[in-house]
């Protein structure tokens, strides 16, 4: 079958899955590679289980698959029809979709265009069932022959030499809170007690001793977020403290490095990051490294909204 001959069907749980700007997010997301719902969660500043909601209904959709492939971590994949979305070919798409709601493939069209570079364009043979207006410029870019949408009942919306479909203009989306970058924002970390020592931790269980652990807690004061926890870990571990901004997610990580000794020591794990410019922040902490086992996924610590500013 020759690529001209391929084709993907577009029902409305498409539709409704391509209506979200998160997993709208999420597909772009999967483009680059495979991703655990961990990684898509820290990307995303969003908690697992909200990340999770996302994924169901994109896999209700058929646009993304969840591969399990016997090992410890479970990927997220994009299926052949999630990558036809994102990175569109030359091939035909079929809406399966009553005419009384074919508004919502100008919701796809807005969609198509959002990709920088991948835009779909539309048009139709001789415009008798749709209505134009009269100042309403044809979409641009149509050339003779490439293959167009068909909807299912309807005539076929061709591409070559006819009229653009000028869907009705959507409102404005609402302005979000300005998101700055912390490009400025001053990163302090600290680690106390025994992972924060150059040897890490005494190997002499006799040495050992714990304390009263703290749950970890994020907070905001003016333009400063801070963080801190408390806990008894292994000995013979150390932390190192790392933060990423990315738009308005902030993701700390705690990197634990050394081999786990038979014996139990108290830490008090803290950072700041101050100057931060005004506006809302998605905060996530994690642990990785020796603490969840080397070579295994980051474990969220916790997860928060927050306003700064």
């Amino acid at each position: 079958m020759g690529m001209m001959d391929e084709k993907i069907t577009l029902d409305k749980k498409s539709f409704e899955a391509l209506a979200a700007d998160t997993r709208v997010k999420v597909l772009k997301s999967l483009a680059e590679r495979r991703k655990t719902l961990s990684e898509l969660a820290a990307q995303l500043g969003l908690s697992p289980s909200t990340v999770k909601e996302h994924m169901q209904v994109l896999g209700a959709a058929g646009l993304v698959d969840l591969k399990d492939e016997g090992r410890k971590w479970k990927y997220y994949e994009l299926t052949r029809k999630g990558k036809s979305i994102v990175q569109p070919q030359e091939l035909k798409i079929w809406v399966v979709l009553s005419l009384t709601i074919v508004a919502i493939a100008a919701a796809f069209f807005l969609f198509t265009t959002y990709l920088p570079g991948q835009a779909q364009h539309f048009g139709m043979g001789d415009g008798s069932n749709f209505a134009k207006p009269a100042s309403a410029p044809s979409v641009p870019g149509a050339e003779a022959g490439t293959s167009g949408i068909v909807v299912e009942g309807a005539p076929r919306l061709g591409v070559g030499g006819g009229e653009g479909i000028v869907p009705s203009a959507p409102p404005a989306p609402a302005p979000m809170a300005p998101n700055v970058a912390a490009d400025n924002g001053m990163f302090t970390p600290s680690v106390k007690g025994c992972a924060g020592s150059a040897e890490a931790a005494t190997k002499d269980a006799g040495s050992s001793g714990t304390g009263t652990e703290k749950t970890a807690e994020l907070s905001v004061a003016g333009n400063t977020l801070a963080y801190s926890r408390a806990l008894n870990n292994a000995c013979c571990l150390q932390a190192v403290l790392n933060e990423r901004t990315e738009g308005n997610a902030i993701t700390i990580t705690e990197e634990w490095s050394g081999e786990p000794c038979d014996c139990t020591c108290f830490s008090e794990i803290s950072a700041v990051l101050a100057n931060l410019p005004a506006g809302n922040y998605a905060v996530s902490v994690y642990e990785n490294g020796s603490l969840v086992g080397n070579g295994g996924e980051p474990r969220l610590v916790i997860s928060k909204e927050v306003q700064v500013g």
